[in-house]
């Protein structure tokens, strides 16, 4: 099965854990891997489903594990988070001024400004009123579960965090974190049910931790969907809205996913009509792939054995 038949995908999107690194550790052939990206004129992104810490934080560890990793060259479902609730504001924006202009448009936002004041309570004083404004101006209010830099790349992007107790976010938002409370699981469900959407920045079960796993955000988006009965959006790989982001990156331009679990990475390739490129040096096994009934995605045992395929690929 060649996955990079002709010169069509000419565009990565590459797993961190499991696939670039194990816990602090650089894994083998990583560098040659970029290498031989680069010398292939492949361009890529790293893409982790964790949003617990930021492109900035994650650049600056992998520099520290020996790899030259940039900022942007670094894709969190955080900052995809970030992109969804941007453009459903700006959409929602654009559809309550219409084609209204000038004083017109501002007049429509003033009325509109108050009757989200009403539907939090009427005249419920000067917070209520700033908020309302705030969200009709363009910024969505947000409740968010997650690490602090994660809360702060949401209200840096146009949002507001959801702070005053009696107004219901737009957004309720749960990303991984391992300090959350009974008391932030209930205020999120007062969110949800109030009309908020819910999101998960992923559905992962688990993620590695040290010689086990730990419970990730998917297992707090379950406590959540069971207490509300709403079923969160997810953002994150397997599914075709982070596939939407990174066409909006990519372009039109073929794209190959490189990871190490069957479950996320190659089902992300596969929903999105990516090819896979499945490493054995994380979570799946040559058992666990081999053993499926279709496989639509190749097999390496490590970034060495794809490193040599692109070469080959090269020379033919």
């Amino acid at each position: 099965m060649l996955i990079l038949s002709g010169k069509n995908a000419i565009n990565a999107i590459v797993d961190l854990d499991g696939t670039i690194y194990r816990g602090d550790r650089l894994l083998d052939y990583a560098k040659p891997f970029f290498g031989a990206l680069e010398q292939n004129g492949i361009g890529y992104k790293l893409f982790t489903n964790c949003s617990r810490r930021t492109p900035a934080e994650l650049a600056a560890d992998l520099r520290g594990m020996g790899l030259d990793a940039r900022e942007s060259d670094i894709v969190t479902t955080g900052c995809i988070a970030r992109s969804y609730i941007r453009g459903a504001g700006e959409s929602a924006m654009k559809a309550a001024a219409g084609s209204a202009m000038g004083t017109a448009r501002g007049s429509a936002m003033e009325a509109t400004a108050e009757s989200a004041m009403e539907a939090a309570g009427g005249a419920g004083g000067a917070a209520a009123w700033e908020t309302a404004r705030a969200k009709i101006g363009g910024r969505a209010l947000v409740y968010a579960i997650g690490s602090d830099s994660f809360k702060r790349r949401i209200k840096a992007d146009n949002a507001e965090l959801a702070e005053n107790p009696g107004l219901v976010a737009d957004y309720a938002v749960v990303g991984f974190c391992t300090d959350f409370t009974y008391g932030d699981l209930s205020r999120a469900m007062w969110h949800i049910d109030g009309g908020a959407r819910f999101i998960a920045t992923n559905l992962d079960e688990t993620i590695p931790f040290g010689r086990g796993a730990v419970p990730h955000t998917g297992a707090i988006c379950a406590f959540l969907e069971r207490a509300s009965g709403q079923k969160p959006i997810n953002l994150g790989k397997p599914s075709r809205l982070a596939g939407e982001y990174f066409r909006g990156v990519f372009g039109q331009k073929r794209v190959f996913v490189v990871g190490d679990r069957i479950d996320t990475d190659m089902l992300f390739a596969e929903n999105n009509g990516f090819a896979g490129c499945l490493v054995l040096t994380g979570i799946a096994t040559r058992r666990d792939a081999e053993s499926l009934e279709r496989r639509s995605f190749d097999i390496f045992a490590d970034l060495r054995g794809l490193s040599e395929f692109l070469a080959r690929h090269s020379e033919g």
